[in-house]
């Protein structure tokens, strides 16, 4: 047994950091562009391209597992998360430039291209993804230094997201607003994402080295590491609250078509951006102290309630741009603790699985977040797709039906306003942060025994 629990250098938190930012370089794009793409660029219909990422993500869900199982066997001198980081940085990027191109093929060809391009950046994503994520665990078990790390993590991955979410229309228009200049965009994101990944894999330590047995000394197998996972109830909560966010940030693509012909100009999605994630920045700074004197859930249910606020502000005049900026900037306030306290949940749930069941399992227990999030993102981005259906949306129309205007507002507001709902019923019911200092003490006299 090997354990860090001393502070962690500026110069590691801000590598790790990295990480989430080249995720976000890819994944912000993916979520605020791919239907646009599929629809309005590939040609696709909103039914096909609703499909194509609701299948992959799904089935990639189930991947996640194995991915989790693999990395908590992975033994190599750089450790059992980063070695991933290192190997898969280059065919992420080298994908998602493929999935963001537009070959020359007939639709049948280019619904079979896109089908395996998306399935082949999801499965790469599993495999770099979840070894990130697993690594803050394996990097200290001080819960404070997770907390910190996450806010570096989610810091970086907030302002590349701004970054990508407001550039890319530029960068597009600058290039020629075709498909040849989103390939062109895409080429530069993914290299500055292989880039920060090197950094992340260069810049971390991997310290906390924990091998549990069982109470005969049998080193825990994969086996017993599922069944221990199993049976952790707030691993399952948390998966549930993990759906919940993820399917909102699935139904963000829906944002350009709101703009576009809700507002009338698609340029507006640039400022409805900084909007929603201006405020998010600003809480992620401040809310390390707080958490520690509230806790996470107290801290989280707190913006579920000053979201709740948002949403009803834009409720009001859902076709005024200024009163949905401003609802949006209040949303985004609280939107922001879920931000800071969703994956040190996460970690807490690990550790909570050990002390229940005498296993830790750190990569599998992650991989169901990742499993969430694919899910989520999945399910949202279908929702929209099937909404967009239903109403009888087309591609470019100068003029959309009142079911298509119906379709752009149930997944601008109201959807996402009920899912809200659910997430705030579930931290109700989450109640690891009372319990979690004396089951931390309880495992520190395990372990030394």
């Amino acid at each position: 047994m090997g354990t860090n629990n001393g502070k962690i250098k500026l110069g590691e938190k801000f590598a790790y950091g990295l990480g989430d930012g080249a995720n976000s370089v890819v994944w912000a794009s993916v979520g605020a562009f791919m239907l646009f793409f599929f629809t309005d660029i590939a040609h696709l219909t909103a039914a096909v391209a609703g499909t194509i990422l609701l299948w992959a993500r799904v089935i990639d869900g189930f991947i996640d597992i194995l991915v989790g199982t693999l990395v908590d066997r992975t033994k190599t001198r750089f450790g059992k998360a980063r070695p991933w980081i290192l190997w898969m940085a280059v065919p992420f990027g080298l994908f998602t430039i493929a999935l963001f191109s537009v070959p020359d093929f007939s639709m049948t060809g280019k619904i079979v291209y896109y089908s395996i391009a998306y399935f082949a950046v999801n499965i790469i994503y599993s495999c770099i993804n979840i070894p990130y994520g697993t690594l803050n665990s394996l990097i200290t078990q001080d819960q404070q230094e997770r907390q910190v790390l996450n806010i570096f993590r989610m810091l970086t991955a907030l302002l590349v997201s701004v970054v990508v979410m407001v550039g890319t229309t530029g960068f597009v228009k600058a290039f020629g607003d075709d498909g040849g200049a989103w390939q062109k965009t895409f080429i530069i994101y993914s290299v500055i994402a292989v880039i920060m990944y090197f950094i992340t894999f260069f810049g971390t330590k991997e310290r906390v080295q924990i091998v549990t047995k069982t109470e005969t000394g049998i080193q825990a197998t994969t086996k017993m590491k599922i069944v221990s996972m199993l049976k952790n109830k707030n691993m399952w909560i948390v998966f549930a609250l993990s759906i919940t966010l993820f399917l909102t940030n699935g139904m963000s693509g829906i944002n350009i078509y709101y703009c576009k012909y809700i507002f009338g100009d698609e340029t507006k999605m640039s400022l409805l951006t900084l909007g929603s994630f201006a405020p998010m920045l600003l809480v992620l700074l401040v809310s390390a102290p707080i958490i520690k004197k509230v806790g996470k859930r107290n801290f989280a249910l707190v913006g579920c309630c000053i979201s709740i606020v948002g949403f009803v502000i834009m409720l009001m005049a859902p076709e005024n741009f200024n009163v949905v900026l401003i609802g949006s900037l209040i949303k985004g306030l609280g939107m922001g603790t879920l931000m800071a306290t969703a994956f040190p949940m996460v970690f807490d749930t690990i550790e909570y699985g050990e002390w229940k069941t005498g296993i830790r399992a750190e990569a599998l227990t992650y991989s169901m977040s990742s499993v969430a999030s694919k899910i989520g993102t999945a399910g949202g981005v279908a929702i929209v797709a099937a909404l967009l259906s239903a109403g009888g949306y087309v591609a470019d129309a100068a003029t959309q039906t009142d079911s298509a205007i119906f379709a752009f507002k149930a997944s601008f507001i109201y959807v996402q306003f009920a899912l809200l709902i659910i997430t705030t019923a579930l931290l109700l019911i989450y109640k690891l942060d009372k319990i979690y200092p004396t089951m931390m003490k309880e495992l520190e006299e395990r372990r030394s025994a």
